[in-house]
């Protein structure tokens, strides 16, 4: 479990808020499944609208820190996910498939999510955009196994997807992509490779991270 910038958090908290209501479009009592539900932005937006939620999750800690928050977490590694999930309306699988340890096992993460969703339900995706991230990907996070560039999970979601998008921290779409560009000129490497050892938490690096654009996709069940 990381420690949180409170400017990071601010970001991912308006980004979750910005694609909730997008993707919902403000119904109450949908049923939403999360898997890995990570600092738990998108249950709190889900009680706050009326809607079930439960969330997946195989660390302990976060399953801990989740539950003493009052939020539905079922432990669980996965796949396979458990069979007395159900089905849902919707389901978040945010910044997951990158830790999938091959392209099979994705498949059939992807395959066991469909059959937990009801009749045009929906999957709502997000990874890294590899084509941008570059060696980041894996420098980023040690857990990091599975890269995805905007075509190639495209092909992987082919007749089930309805959307496609790319977003910078909280802002959606190809206009993000100027913030992408503007924090890449303030950002030296060859400095930071020099001052990652004296810089608290590695702040620098962490903030550029934020602002490295990722691939957001929505699948219909079909």
């Amino acid at each position: 479990y990381r420690e949180r910038n409170k400017y990071g958090e601010w970001i991912k908290k308006s980004f979750a808020k910005k694609l909730f209501n997008t993707v919902t479009n403000n119904q109450s009592y949908l049923k939403i499944l999360e898997l890995g539900p990570g600092d738990g932005y998108i249950a709190e937006l889900s009680k706050e609208n009326k809607c079930d939620f439960v969330g997946v999750e195989g660390s302990p800690l976060i399953v801990y820190r989740l539950k003493e928050k009052g939020i539905n977490i079922v432990q669980s590694l996965f796949p396979p996910l458990p069979k007395s999930l159900g089905c849902y309306d919707l389901c978040f699988a945010l910044h997951l498939i990158e830790h999938m340890n091959s392209i099979k096992e994705a498949e059939t993460l992807l395959n066991d999510i469909f059959s937990h969703l009801s009749p045009n339900g929906k999957l709502i995706i997000a990874t890294p955009d590899y084509q941008r991230w570059r060696t980041d990907f894996y420098d980023s996070d040690y857990t990091h196994n599975l890269p995805f560039t905007f075509r190639r999970l495209k092909q992987l979601l082919v007749n089930t997807n309805e959307y496609a998008n790319i977003y910078v921290g909280n802002a959606f779409g190809n206009k993000s992509l100027f913030i992408y560009w503007f924090v890449k000129l303030f950002y030296w490497r060859f400095i930071d490779n020099h001052t990652k050892n004296y810089l608290k938490s590695d702040l620098w690096y962490k903030g550029y991270l934020t602002f490295l654009p990722n691939i957001l996709m929505i699948a219909s069940k079909k």
